[in-house]
């Protein structure tokens, strides 16, 4: 039911956004299938971060394993971009895959980064 939510929703510009998309259509998931309002709670509460299960957030990429069935991991990029990925032994592809949305930087800073090489001392 996640990907079905998660199907048209618009690309996020980090791993942050791209959480808190993901979180709240987890919260509507679960609110649909009438979980209590003490479990919808825990789910508003969570974060971004180590103590919520979040591992290698000091990448480039980050991901949280599921506990529910069937299992599996939500990759979170830098970018924006989300990767869910089925973790039953025997069924490991990818389920749902939303590419991030770039930010487009002032040319100058574009400009700023552009190293044109020496000219040759000859």
């Amino acid at each position: 039911m996640l990907i079905e939510h998660l199907q048209g929703i618009e690309p996020c510009t980090s791993a942050q956004e791209a959480h808190d998309a993901v979180a709240a259509y987890w919260w509507q998931v679960h609110k649909d299938c009438g979980s209590s309002a003490g479990h919808l709670d825990r789910l508003n509460r969570l974060r971004l971060n180590a103590e919520n299960g979040w591992k290698d957030l000091d990448k480039a990429v980050c991901y949280c394993d599921g506990h529910e069935e069937p299992p599996m991991r939500i990759y979170l990029h830098r970018d924006g971009s989300i990767v869910i990925q089925s973790l039953k032994p025997t069924d490991l592809r990818i389920l749902f895959t939303l590419p991030g949305r770039r930010r487009l930087e002032p040319a100058a800073s574009r400009v700023a980064r552009v190293s044109v090489p020496a000219a040759p001392l000859y």
